[in-house]
């Protein structure tokens, strides 16, 4: 239901209004969840993916970091470097998030794959499997893309937020890279530059907030 109204929400007002409205929550994860559910669901509509996948991206985006639950907040909001042994418990949040949701037995594969896989590379340096490209499906490759997208344009202890312009050519170099998928990576663009017209806005709103 919750994922329905995002959809709805999304077509109605468009991503840049998502965007300025969910910069106000100022609870990291929950903010995260919401910037990148909406970025999602504004991917997918936009590029004309069917009602059927919309509904899954918007509902992965909602639960991709259920798991961070089980995560202290002094982890998650230290200022700085994480320890070697704190990322390896950020490592596990897309496992834990994973088993829970299988054990309630009502959540569709695709969303599960996303929940667990978000952190994966298409070059096999990501975690928690190490999977490569063959093993990653698309629904679970935009989630990726839509993750990285949202964390870039946010304030944490440790960074600024950037800007819309920034973040995407953050994203193309990972593309380049082979990390994530280019192609999809330039559809995003495009959704960001038709939705939110002056790329600096996200951080100019986050710089008046915190003033």
């Amino acid at each position: 239901e919750a994922g329905s109204n995002i959809a709805d929400s999304i077509a109605d007002l468009g991503i840049s209004e998502w965007l300025s409205t969910v910069r106000v929550y100022h609870q990291t994860t929950f903010q995260h969840i919401l910037l990148v559910t909406g970025i999602a669901c504004a991917f997918a509509q936009y590029t004309g993916l069917s009602k059927a996948d919309i509904a899954k991206l918007t509902q992965a985006g909602l639960l991709h970091d259920i798991g961070k639950v089980w995560i202290s907040d002094a982890i998650l909001d230290k200022p700085g470097k994480l320890s070697d042994d704190e990322f390896a418990i950020i490592k596990r949040h897309p496992v834990d998030g994973y088993n829970k949701l299988l054990e309630q037995g009502d959540v569709g594969q695709d969303v599960l794959h996303g929940v667990k896989h978000h952190h994966e590379y298409l070059d096999g340096s990501g975690y928690p499997d190490g999977l490569t490209a063959n093993d990653i499906p698309d629904l679970t490759r935009i989630l990726t893309i839509c993750d990285i997208m949202g964390a870039l344009l946010e304030e944490r202890s440790y960074k600024p937020p950037f800007s819309v312009e920034k973040s995407i050519s953050i994203l193309k170099d990972m593309g380049k890279d082979g990390k994530i998928e280019l192609a999809l990576v330039l559809a995003l663009e495009t959704v960001m530059k038709h939705q939110v017209p002056k790329a600096h806005v996200v951080a100019d709103t986050a710089k008046s907030q915190s003033a």
